[in-house]
């Protein structure tokens, strides 16, 4: 009798050690999923490209119109300032995490030395104050000034054809951030 419950003890024993509790489930870290889903829709964002539209086949043709026999030539040809052809192209949109309304804001100066048209800019960041994702992204011909929110940014320049400039700076000032853009590389300078 004493065998019976010394080896029924010992198979409860061995048994008991045996079984398998299931593996805690890991915890989401949320704060990481929402950058990375933000990060997501700016690339997302970035690499969609607009299709070209057919014209329609049958479209009428315009009637002319006679000139008149005597053109007025201008006299003098108008002189270009070049601060007036600085045309930013911002990103079509705000792309904003959340409510940034009253946020304080510092100008950020551009300056495109390259030679090259159109490098395009990109700014992606949080805010300081809220902490609210933010993204910026301009087009610059030769230099441009905007302002821009406080934050902490991640910044991507790309010089068409040539190269692309990354790196890292933080806008906590209202005092004016510049960057240089050359062939060889982004120079910040600032408060």
């Amino acid at each position: 009798m004493k065998k019976i419950i010394i080896t029924i003890l010992l198979l409860s024993i061995l048994l008991s050690s045996c079984s398998v509790f299931p593996a805690p489930t890991p915890t989401p870290d949320i704060q990481m999923t929402i950058e990375a889903e933000a990060k997501v829709m700016v690339a997302q964002t970035l690499t969609a490209m607009p299709t070209n539209t057919e014209l329609p086949t049958q479209t009428p043709a315009p009637t002319a119109t006679a000139l008149p026999t005597e053109t007025p030539l201008p006299t003098e040809t108008p002189t270009v300032d070049p601060a007036t052809l600085i045309t930013p192209i911002p990103f079509s949109g705000t792309l904003t995490s959340g409510n940034t309304d009253n946020l304080p804001v510092g100008l950020l100066h551009i300056e495109n030395k390259t030679g090259i048209p159109n490098v395009e800019i990109q700014l992606y960041g949080k805010t300081i104050q809220k902490e609210q994702w933010v993204y910026y992204a301009w087009f610059i011909e030769r230099m441009m000034n905007v302002n821009i929110l406080w934050a902490h940014y991640d910044y991507s320049v790309v010089v068409p054809g040539k190269s692309t400039f990354t790196g890292t700076f933080t806008q906590n000032n209202y005092d004016k951030t510049t960057f240089v853009i050359t062939l060889k590389g982004v120079k910040i300078t600032g408060p």
